[in-house]
C-alpha cells in the first residue's frame, strides 16, 4: 500500500510557523508521524527532522521561513 497525503487516513494535524529556521513540535501522538511541509504559497517545502521522542519531533530549515507542518 502506498501512502498519499490527500489519502483521508487518519486526521491530519498542523502546526503554523511564522519566519522561524527551527521549529519544535509538541504533538503528543505516541509515534513518529508522518511529516511535510508547505511554504506560504503552498509549495512543499524540505527540512531536516529529527524525532526526539515518540511526543515531539523538530524541524530545521536551512534560511529562515513561513509555512505549515502538517503531520499524522
Amino acid at each position: 500500500m502506498s501512502f498519499r497525503f490527500g489519502d483521508g487516513v487518519g486526521v491530519t494535524y498542523q502546526h503554523v510557523f511564522s519566519s522561524a529556521s527551527n521549529v519544535v513540535v509538541n504533538h503528543g501522538l505516541g509515534h513518529k508521524p508522518v511529516v511535510w511541509i508547505e511554504d506560504e504559497n503552498h509549495k512543499l517545502i524540505y527540512g531536516d527532522i529529527t524525532f526526539n521522542s515518540l511526543t515531539t519531533f523538530t524541524v530545521v530549515f536551512a534560511i529562515s521561513i513561513t509555512g505549515v507542518i502538517y503531520y499524522r
